[in-house]
């Protein structure tokens, strides 16, 4: 899962080129091997993801090695939302210790529930963080 938060970076109560998107992430492993190299990579121009490689267990979760940053450009206030859709990669286990195994790989969805209007039907699981629009 991937989720979205406006920051006024400047504190003026004003959406303005410079202020930031802060994404936080909860990776889950829903299969039944152990996932390693575990890494999110987005494809948005400007996102600064940190954290990880991380490994999980199976049914393990994590939220807190992962976040990232954006800083809004005049295009995107324009538009009133931000769209984007991240991805993570792990490696799953090979069958010999030289073998790494396959990749494995899933798109991030938002768990914040948005109106439908404002859902992009081009990416219907991206994360929408909406900004307020100040004629």
């Amino acid at each position: 899962m991937k989720d979205g938060a406006y920051d006024d970076f400047n504190g003026d109560g004003i959406t303005n080129v410079g202020d930031r998107i802060l994404y936080s992430f909860t990776v889950t492993n829903t299969g039944d091997v152990v996932l390693s190299e575990i890494v999110i990579t987005d494809p948005l121009p400007g996102i600064t993801i940190q954290g990880g490689p991380i490994i999980l267990q199976p049914g393990e979760s994590d939220s807190t090695t992962f976040t990232a940053f954006y800083f809004l450009t005049q295009p995107d206030i324009d538009a009133g939302a931000v769209y984007n859709l991240a991805i993570v990669r792990a490696e799953e286990p090979g069958n010999n210790p030289n073998d790494a195994g396959d990749d494995i790989t899933d798109e991030s969805e938002d768990p914040t529930p948005v109106d439908p209007a404002d859902v992009d039907p081009n990416c219907p699981d991206c994360t929408v963080t909406i900004l307020e629009q100040t004629p």
